[in-house]
């Protein structure tokens, strides 16, 4: 496995995506490429929910390509070796230092500094077995992920970067579970804001990466 280690498939149809994509069993010629588009949309709708200046697209180029790179290099494991539950924060901040760096403008590297650490946590840690159900924790009269500014500040907005509905659910299904649980505020935050507390970019980004990534066991 050169991404995620192997999950299990709990909806048929990610089952028979990966079995389409297991025919040929080698990384799609393009794989660097579509990356690297599905990291730089996440980015821009980051920046332009929290009221940041946009990347100019070259930069934008290269750090999907700096990415790409490192993600490729740390998965390319055994998956004993990438099941991290919680991927070490030295090194989080190490590759997101590595992929600033060498490909954003020092003035801009502060905005991108958050998600593109969240991004890799996406790309590198391991999926739980069950939702840990954050989305809907009440405590003290409130759900902190239901909280518009929280969801601002996190590239995947109210769920967990490896949160199992990414891929269990589509984005209408999504959207009811979430509703039915929303407990902050009143029903139209979230559906004024479903971009930001729903993100479909992300969700592109994580089915992608299942689709290319899952190895039969």
């Amino acid at each position: 496995a050169w991404w995620f280690s192997p999950r299990r498939r709990t909806r048929r149809s990610v089952i028979e995506a990966t079995r389409e994509v297991n025919l040929s069993r080698r990384e799609p010629p393009d794989a660097a490429t579509q990356f690297a588009t599905l990291v730089a949309a996440c980015l821009r709708r980051f920046l332009a929910q929290n009221d940041r200046p946009a990347v100019p697209e070259t930069e934008l180029a290269d750090l999907g390509a700096r990415f790409w790179k490192s993600v490729s290099r740390e998965a390319y494991r055994p998956p004993a070796d990438i099941a991290w539950r919680e991927m070490p924060a030295t090194l989080v901040e190490q590759l997101a230092a590595e992929i600033l760096d060498d490909s954003i403008a020092a003035e801009r590297r502060g905005d991108l500094n958050v998600p593109v650490r969240q991004l890799l946590k996406a790309c590198l840690q391991a999926e739980p077995e069950r939702c840990r159900e954050s989305y809907r924790e009440v405590v003290g009269g409130h759900c902190r992920r239901q909280e518009l500014a929280r969801a601002r500040s996190r590239i995947s907005g109210t769920h967990c970067v490896d949160c199992p509905h990414w891929a269990a659910l589509d984005g209408d299904e999504n959207l009811i579970l979430l509703a039915r649980a929303w407990a902050e505020g009143p029903a139209e935050t979230l559906s004024g804001n479903q971009g930001i507390f729903l993100p479909e970019d992300f969700r592109a980004l994580r089915t992608w990466a299942i689709r290319v990534a899952i190895r039969p066991v």
